[in-house]
């Protein structure tokens, strides 16, 4: 078994165990050596040290991704350490924790003071190594051992959400107007500095925000929303992503946070998308039940983990 970080020349290497293994919603996918140059190695923090492989007899058996979050939207807090994707082929538990330990250890040599796993925050958190369609990190949800590979390397789950989906119908009608609220949709901008989500995080994606804006122009309610351009495009798929529901709490409970969310599943259903998904937290039995009136579903776990310091001494 070889344990090391990616060099040039492993990119077959990489697709074939992505291939493989990574699959789901928010998934690039199937993935070419040219995106993974693109959406990766592109990118322009990458760091060829935090992208960790297993090699059982020369063959490409795990990876783990290890990169940083923004505290500014803008460059890598190296205090802020968090594991952002896990592939792992079955009957190599093993190997896949190797690769997660030395992927922690490459985060510690950086300075990281926290390290979490699987952080699912839009835009992707650890926003330079994403490589997923939503840039949703997360682990190879369908291998069997894949929260017992976590358990070994010392992480605990801190919490858990869901990820879920609806199919666009396509009768969908314009929500009716809010007396004193207007609709606006235009891009997302980052709240720290104002710049696009290709410019703070890399990713090509064109994502909007869609808000309920007062006589003041103050935002009372809003949804952010995107297409899965890559995923789309890989798979075939017309898939959106929707994030960052809310309104006002004096709104709760009148109806405008389903006419927004009505209104911006219309929006994109227009544009092509057949289904939209979101994540929300898993104990929160108020947004799941908003969401499968909707007409949401859920299809399946994903987990926040947090590493065991303890284990790790000074």
């Amino acid at each position: 078994m070889e344990i090391r970080a990616f060099r040039n020349g492993d990119e077959e290497a990489f697709v074939g165990l992505w291939n493989r293994r990574v699959n789901g919603c928010f998934a690039t996918g199937p993935l070419t050596a040219g995106v993974f140059a693109a959406d990766v190695m592109g990118k322009k923090h990458f760091e060829p040290e935090g992208l960790i492989f297993a090699f059982d007899q020369g063959r490409a058996v795990a990876f783990a991704h290890a990169g940083f979050k923004s505290s500014d939207y803008i460059e890598p807090d190296f205090r802020l350490g968090t594991v952002s994707m896990v592939a792992v082929e079955e009957n190599h538990v093993e190997a896949g924790a190797a690769a997660v330990a030395e992927a922690v250890s490459y985060l510690l040599r950086r300075g990281a003071k926290q390290i979490e796993a699987f952080t699912i925050d839009f835009p992707n958190t650890p926003f330079y190594n994403g490589l997923y369609g939503g840039e949703k990190a997360g682990m190879d949800e369908d291998h069997p051992g894949g929260l017992e590979l976590m358990r070994r390397c010392h992480f605990n789950i801190s919490k858990g959400g869901l990820i879920m989906e609806y199919e666009l119908p396509d009768d969908l009608e314009p929500a009716p107007e809010r007396k004193g609220l207007r609709l606006r949709v235009g891009p997302w901008k980052s709240p720290m500095d104002g710049r696009d989500p290709a410019e703070c995080y890399g990713i090509p994606e064109e994502v909007r925000r869609a808000s309920l804006l007062d006589a003041n122009d103050v935002e009372q309610g809003g949804i952010t929303f995107w297409h899965l351009e890559r995923h789309n495009r890989a798979s075939g798929e017309r898939r959106a992503v929707v994030s960052h529901v809310g309104v006002a709490p004096e709104l709760r409970g009148t109806g405008v946070a389903l006419a927004l969310q009505s209104e911006v599943h219309r929006i994109l259903r227009t544009e092509g998308a057949e289904r939209v998904s979101l994540g929300t937290p898993g104990g929160n039995g108020r947004a799941v039940s908003f969401y499968r009136k909707l007409g949401y579903r859920p299809v399946k776990a994903a987990y926040v983990f947090h590493l065991d310091w303890r284990h790790y001494g000074d």
